[in-house]
């Protein structure tokens, strides 16, 4: 049974996982919070207790922006993986959650494509 102290803010959002034994792999958020984030991680499924780096990118007032937040998967489940922040509430994520908020706001259409990487809804959008 998992165990929550902080509340989770439903996103739709790429990052990147990065580990030194599986290298980088695209995943999109499910949900975060100041504790941690439930990911799927495309075609891949990593197991438990690895240590990751999960590496947020976005566009800002047309600058890239790019930020990294140490992370230990929890749990996993098929595509799945269950992940807890090293630290609670850093400011990184506190920053990336006010900028996901920010992003569901406004239309997406003067974002790169690529920013969220291959096939995504915003990939999609610009290519209509």
């Amino acid at each position: 049974m998992e165990h929550r102290w902080n509340p989770r803010r439903l996103v739709t959002a790429k990052v990147i996982l990065s580990s030194a034994a599986f290298g980088p792999k695209w995943a999109r958020i499910e949900d975060i919070g100041a504790g941690g984030a439930c990911v799927e991680v495309e075609g891949a499924t990593l197991p438990a207790n690895l240590h990751v780096e999960v590496i947020f990118i976005w566009n800002e007032g047309g600058v890239l922006q790019i930020r990294r937040v140490p992370a230990l998967i929890v749990w996993t489940s098929s595509n799945l993986a269950g992940l807890m922040f090293y630290e609670i509430g850093p400011p990184i994520v506190v920053a990336v959650m006010n900028a996901l908020a920010a992003r569901d706001r406004v239309m997406d259409t003067d974002r790169p494509a690529d920013i969220d990487g291959p096939g995504t809804e915003t990939e999609q959008r610009s290519r209509s």
